[in-house]
Parts: structure tokens; sequence; C-alpha cells
């Protein structure tokens, strides 16, 4: 026998739906997507939940209509995030070389706007991507050398871990080397692995202690070193341009014509001579390289950027000098 229902369609219905709704995955519950090939925009959470899906192709054609927007129009999005989002989905499909614009970008935009974190975070993926062959990272100091693949996100801290401490093996022997010296440059190409090893270990530890550390130590010698090493250049380029611009008296005899053998006296600037030229040249090319050795430290220590700045300036002085001694006139008197 047939037992009728004595419910209301519409009561049956909404049954039918809370359970349809109950055995739902919660992910597809969440967020409701608009398809990414129609006009309407779809937000934040519905892009990310593209991306989360495995709709990798349709969250990165919605990312990049929203990146297009301007004014009013882009209020709703962060655009750090968007252009994070660009290139994870540029890495899922095995487009590194456009990951790398992406964070690139991103490393740029957040510069500007004095975003620490997201520059951080942008750089320290696009370092990450640049070391990355194929999209992966090979361990070179760990016991165990196997690939990882930055596609499998569950793996990226991994990675970061893994590029951190080779990268701070590299630096190590740098600021080891330095400091056994007593010359600059050393100390200049230390500093330049400094960046990329400051953001890594952000993005595999949560903090730039061990870097921090390491650098206030090399900051100290090195700040010392740059301003005895540019004291002593701005001396020799003083005894240069002294020498250069000291004055010859030469006698000689006329050679040929009606005062053959007639004794003769003629004055003249010395002039640059023996390696002048090059020891000047050496000169401006180690101070063109003291200017952004200071400014990583500003950063890393800008309660002391007052003393890198003069240490910058005082580089740019000796520079200016050396080059005008290079490029005198020496014909004139």
């Amino acid at each position: 026998m047939k037992i009728r229902s004595t419910l209301p369609a519409m009561v049956l219905a909404a049954g039918i739906s809370s359970l349809t709704a109950t055995l739902m995955p919660a992910q597809a519950q969440s967020v409701t997507t608009h398809p990414a090939s129609s006009n309407a925009l779809l937000t934040s959470d519905e892009v990310h939940a593209l991306f989360e899906s495995g709709q990798y192709s349709d969250a990165f054609k919605a990312v990049t209509r929203i990146l297009l927007l301007t004014g009013p129009a882009a209020a709703p999005y962060n655009r750090h995030d968007m252009l994070m989002l660009k290139a994870e989905c540029q890495i899922q499909v095995r487009q590194f070389a456009g990951a790398i614009g992406s964070t690139e970008t991103a490393r740029k935009d957040a510069e500007q706007a004095h975003k620490t974190d997201d520059e951080m975070e942008a750089q320290a993926l696009e370092v990450l991507l640049q070391k990355s062959p194929n999209g992966a990272y090979t361990p070179v100091t760990a016991a165990v050398k196997i690939p990882i693949k930055l596609m499998d996100r569950t793996k990226r801290k991994d990675a970061y871990a893994a590029l951190y401490a080779d990268l701070k093996e590299v630096f190590g022997r740098g600021v080891e080397t330095a400091e056994k010296g007593s010359s600059l440059p050393p100390y200049l190409n230390t500093m330049k692995l400094e960046p990329p090893l400051r953001v890594i270990e952000k993005a595999a530890t949560g903090a730039t202690t061990e870097t921090d550390g390491t650098v206030k130590d090399l900051a100290d010698h090195s700040s010392k070193l740059v301003d005895a090493t540019l004291t002593d250049m701005d001396t020799k380029v003083d005894k240069i341009s002294e020498e250069a611009n000291r004055i010859i008296t030469e006698q000689s005899t006329v050679t040929g014509g009606a005062y053959r053998g007639v004794p003769m006296q003629s004055t003249h600037k010395q002039g640059l001579t023996g390696n002048d030229a090059a020891d000047l040249k050496n000169i401006e090319n180690t101070c063109a390289r003291i200017p952004d050795a200071m400014l990583i430290f500003i950063r890393a220590f800008p309660d002391q950027a007052d003393d890198f700045k003069k240490l910058a300036s005082k580089s740019k002085d000796v520079s200016s000098k050396a080059d005008k001694t290079l490029n005198a006139d020496y014909t004139t008197m």
C-alpha cells in the first residue's frame, strides 16, 4: 500500500536540498563561482576556490582580468595577493618563467608601497623559482639530494629550508674569507648574497634571526674597512693628481733649420704615468659598488642608517674625484 506524504511539496524540497548540501564536500559548499569565461568578475574568494579545486587555468584567467582593473573597480582586491596567486597558477601549469615575472612584479610593487613583509614573500618565491630548474629545487648540502617539486605546495616549506641551508653555507664561506683578509672586495662580494639569504630564511623559519646576527658582525667589520679604504683611495687620488699636475721643465736643442743646436727649454704638466689610469679606474669601480652594500646595511639596521649613508656619500665623492683626475686635460698649463 502506498503511503502519501502529507508534507507540503515546498518542505520536501527544502529537506532534499538540505540533505544534498550535507552530502556535498565542504570545499564545494564554501564558495559559488561563476564560469571563468563569463563576463562576471569573480571575487577573491571565488578565484582562490578555483585554484584550490585544481582549476588552475580558470583561476589564472580570472586573476589576470582582476589585475587589469584600475581605480574603484580594483579596490575590492588585494593586488599583492592576486599577483602571488597568479604566480602559483603559473607554477601549477609549469609556466615557471611567467611565475618569476609575476613574483618580480609583486616584489617591485611591494617595495614601492613600503610593504616589507609582502616584498620579502614575493622575493623569496622569486629566488626559489630562479634556483629551481624545471620547477624543482635540488638540495646541495643536505644528505638527501632528491629534487623537491614546487608544484607540490605541501613540500614548499621543505624547499625553502633546503635552499636556506645551501645559501647559508655559501654566505658563511664568504664571511670567513672576507674576515681573514684586509681588502674591501671580498666584503662587497659577500654582501651581494645577503638579500636572498634573508628572505629565504624568513620563508623557511618565519624570522631572520640568524641572518641578522651574521650581517651585524659583517656590518661592524666592513663599515670600518669601507671608511679606511675610502680614506686610502682618496689619498691616492690626491697623490696621482698632484703628480699629474706637476710642471716639468725640459732642456733640449733645436734639431734642424737655422737654429740647429741652439738650446731651448719647454715646460708642461707631467700627466698620468705608469699605472695611474688603471689605478683610478679601479678606485672608481670599487666606489661604485659601495652604495649598494650600504643600502643592504641600511635595510637591515635602520637605526644606523646615517652612518651607512655617510659612507655611501663618501664613496661617491671619491669616485667623482678619481673620474676628474682620470679625464683631466694635462696638455694645457
